[in-house]
């Protein structure tokens, strides 16, 4: 569906049919709702709404500010969420629109169910009324499950396991397979809410099995991760209960089970993609449709570039708004091209998503010395499981808001140097003294492998301290790794992504690149102007300490066993071209970009100019590094915040160092920071 409303976009901007373009606009901000990504509903709703009210489509503009909402409600943003839902109830009142005026009320009691019920009830109440009235069967179950959530979270648990089993039979009457789940797992809720676990572990089952068959119909494993993290609630409480489960009868393994519900419930994406799929997806495709990719990639680069340079330069709002629309719509027609690639192509065609390790395959993963603490945060409270290759153990923590409050306490202080001297070593105490505590009298030298979830993705595990340990940091005593998964870890080790190089005998040792040339007013350009425009990548200053790291690093080794590119000789075509195909370690320095809403925008800057001050196309974007063959044991990003990207619920952060990930890397050392010149060249000597 997304290609296709991809593919309708450019025919309706080709004719200039702007209605056709709002309604297509709107429903491809619908679709990408369903899958989760709401940053890109919103960029192109948002792109509907104006030319609605143009058009003088009152109907299709109550519709787009419903979907608004929708996006907004999903980003946190609640005020913005209640002026869309209200704007479009007033409308759908005023033109007597009885559907999308219960739309709305069922909008608007979902959002205000967390902050006043009362308002919430008469929300549903009004839309429920409404919707059975007008014999729209499938927003009444909806309103059902919603009203189930409040009952139970009123107190009346009985009530609310009759609303979701009400719900549940017209989901399942009316074939709406997600609301089917939905209203399956507050059935599972309220079962948990009137004491039978049993039943409620048995909803819940249900439910994941429902979840992944789901899961399967979508196109690729990003759109999988999405959707998948739209619906990590159901995961997390089946997590819960079954850990409930394990207080209650200690030696019955729920709480093994738990650990791999945790592992079913993350790094989806990247362990599809270590697991080879879509490996091979040019194979056996005509030479034509070979182009049309080529050449989308192409549009996509320019298209990020010209993202990147309007957002650090000085332009308007409509002008950064713009520049984000074509940058979605070139990433419609990537994904477009691609769907049709897979029709073409048999063996491009997505088998089942891999499954995850039990508890067993997990222990076995390990050695003596080696222990695994995997964390997975709740709404109510949160756990961690300590693996070795003889147990698994397992311990409550405290609920999510309490420990992400910590990490982001934590981050901020390590991250400001003026604090960093006086505070951040009692954030980084709190931290570890929260985390640790259950086991902190068994941690002795062990290796400590990492597997955190959400906000405790930005912490340096590293750099935590142990309760007792005088503010000594983790490092000191303790090798620490950190894993996206237990299970990726697995996949990593058997390496079975097909299109992975054997390196020859004579492979090279090392790759490094660093001080790339920025600008024109470089020295080393040799017919730069005495007063250029320095342009919208102006504020990239030369990484002069970069040449002295790279330098550093590769006396190390002999001259033959080492490829050393500085300068204008930092280029992106060295990446790109397959001459790092066969090196064991790559170390890129240079200045790095990250985009919290588009993963797309993460990337490195390589040289802009050559010597003769000839541009050069220097950005290194992520579905470059995706893309990439490398048989490298180990790749460096020397860089700012490179460690960071897109937080995906459940995948943790999108980015460059997760793009080398899905390139077959094992290893990357990534950056959680800005890092100055000369103290990251110090670190990395």
């Amino acid at each position: 569906a997304l290609a296709s409303y991809d593919a309708a976009l450019t025919i309706f901007r080709r004719l200039g049919d702007r209605y056709w373009l709002a309604r297509t606009l709107n429903n491809l901000g619908f679709a990408d709702l369903t899958l989760g990504d709401a940053d890109r509903a919103r960029s192109v709703l948002l792109e509907a709404l104006p030319l609605r009210r143009e058009l003088g489509d009152r109907l299709g503009e109550a519709v787009t500010l419903r979907n608004l909402g929708r996006a907004s409600a999903k980003l946190d943003q609640r005020v913005q969420a209640l002026a869309f839902y209200r704007r479009a109830l007033d409308l759908s009142l005023e033109l007597s629109d009885r559907r999308g005026a219960a739309t709305a009320e069922k909008l608007l009691g979902e959002l205000e169910s967390s902050h006043d019920a009362a308002a919430a009830r008469g929300h549903l109440e009004r839309a429920l009324t409404r919707f059975e009235e007008i014999g729209n069967r499938v927003e009444t179950a909806e309103v059902l499950e919603l009203l189930s959530r409040l009952d139970l979270e009123g107190g009346d648990a009985a009530g609310a396991l009759e609303l979701a089993k009400r719900a549940r039979e017209l989901e399942m009457a009316v074939r709406n397979p997600l609301g089917a789940v939905r209203a399956l797992v507050a059935r599972a809720r309220a079962e948990r809410g009137v004491g039978d676990v049993a039943s409620a572990a048995k909803s819940f089952r249900e439910a994941l099995g429902e979840l992944e068959t789901l899961q399967q119909r979508l196109g690729d494993p990003g759109q999988r991760a999405l959707f998948l993290a739209s619906q990590r609630d159901v995961y997390e409480g089946h997590v819960d209960l079954l850990m409930e489960l394990h207080r209650r009868d200690p030696a019955a393994g729920h709480d093994l089970e738990a650990l791999e519900a945790s592992e079913q419930a993350r790094s989806r994406a990247l362990l599809a993609l270590l697991e080879g799929v879509g490996a091979g997806l040019e194979h056996g495709v005509s030479p034509e449709l070979r182009e049309r990719l080529r050449a989308t990639e192409r549009r996509l680069t320019a298209k990020t570039q010209r993202q990147l340079e309007v957002f650090s330069g000085k332009a308007s709002k409509e002008e950064q708004r713009a520049a984000e629309q074509e940058l979605y719509a070139a990433l419609g027609e990537l994904d477009r091209v691609r769907a049709e690639i897979r029709l073409e192509n048999p063996r491009a065609v997505l088998p089942s998503p891999p499954k995850t390790l039990d508890a067993a395959a997990i222990r076995e993963l390990l050695d003596p010395d080696t222990v695994l603490l995997e964390f997975l945060l709740g709404e109510e409270r949160s756990f961690l499981w300590w693996v070795t290759p003889s147990t698994v153990e397992s311990y409550e923590l405290p609920a999510r808001s309490v420990l992400e409050a910590q990490a982001l306490k934590a981050r901020q202080e390590v991250g400001d140097l003026a604090r960093a001297r006086s505070g951040a070593r009692s954030a980084l105490e709190v931290l570890g003294a929260t985390l640790f505590a259950p086991v902190v009298d068994r941690l002795e030298d062990q290796r400590l492998v990492i597997v955190a979830d959400g906000a405790l993705h930005l912490v340096p595990f590293a750099a935590l301290s142990l309760p007792g340990a005088g503010g000594e940091p983790l490092v000191v005593r303790h090798e620490v790794v950190s894993l996206p998964s237990a299970s990726a870890l697995d996949s990593q080790r058997r390496e079975r992504r097909p299109e992975r190089r054997e390196r020859s005998a004579a492979a090279t040792t090392l790759a490094i690149l660093a001080d790339p040339i920025f600008n024109l007013d470089d020295e080393r350009v040799e017919r730069h102007a005495a007063s250029p425009e320095r342009g919208a990548f102006g504020d990239l200053v030369r990484l002069p300490e970069t040449r002295r790291e790279a330098e550093a690093i590769a006396a190390l080794l002999p001259s033959g066993n080492r490829l050393v590119e500085l300068g204008a000789a930092a280029r992106k075509s060295r990446v790109v071209a397959g001459e790092l195909r066969e090196v064991r370690i790559v170390h890129l320095a240079t200045h790095g970009f990250v985009d919290p809403k588009i993963a797309e925008l993460s990337g490195l800057m390589l040289s802009r100019f050559d010597e003769q001050g000839m541009p050069l196309d220097g950005f290194l974007g992520l579905h470059d590094v995706t893309n990439l063959e490398l048989s490298a044991e180990l790749v460096v990003l020397s860089g700012c915040r490179t460690a960071l990207g897109k937080e995906i619920r459940g995948e943790g952060p999108v980015g460059l160092a997760r793009g080398f990930m899905y390139a077959g890397v094992p290893r990357v050392v990534a950056s959680l920071w800005q890092v100055r010149d000369r103290a990251t060249a110090e670190l990395m000597t």
